[in-house]
């Protein structure tokens, strides 16, 4: 079975470039590779995309604990060790600001 147009590429997702627009004789497919946080849920499996989704805004260093046992080497475990340490940190206690009493000046 041949067919009667020009060959076509997938390009941008979505778009169809033919093989003489993209300089080539041969089909291709192009993949467009995830970055970021997008690659991190990527890898994560379903359960652990699931108990991060329920803990990630925790205020509770425990709750990323128990997450890096459960996932040693999870797809957030940076963002879980951070949030440990952000979470774990001595809090300073703010300045009390005396009032400042005006002295007199000299005559």
């Amino acid at each position: 079975m041949t067919s009667s147009g020009p060959k076509l590429i997938q390009g941008v997702p979505g778009k169809q470039i033919s093989a003489k627009q993209a300089g080539t004789d041969q089909p291709k497919q192009l993949k467009k590779k995830p970055s970021g946080q997008m690659n991190t849920a990527f890898r994560a499996g379903a359960a652990e995309r699931q108990k991060w989704a329920l803990i990630k805004r925790s205020q509770n260093s425990d709750d990323f604990k128990v997450y890096l046992k459960t996932y040693p080497n999870g797809a957030f475990r940076l963002q879980a060790l951070e949030r440990i340490h952000v979470l774990e940190r001595p809090q300073i206690p703010p300045r009390k600001r005396t009032p400042s009493v005006a002295t007199p000046a000299p005559n």
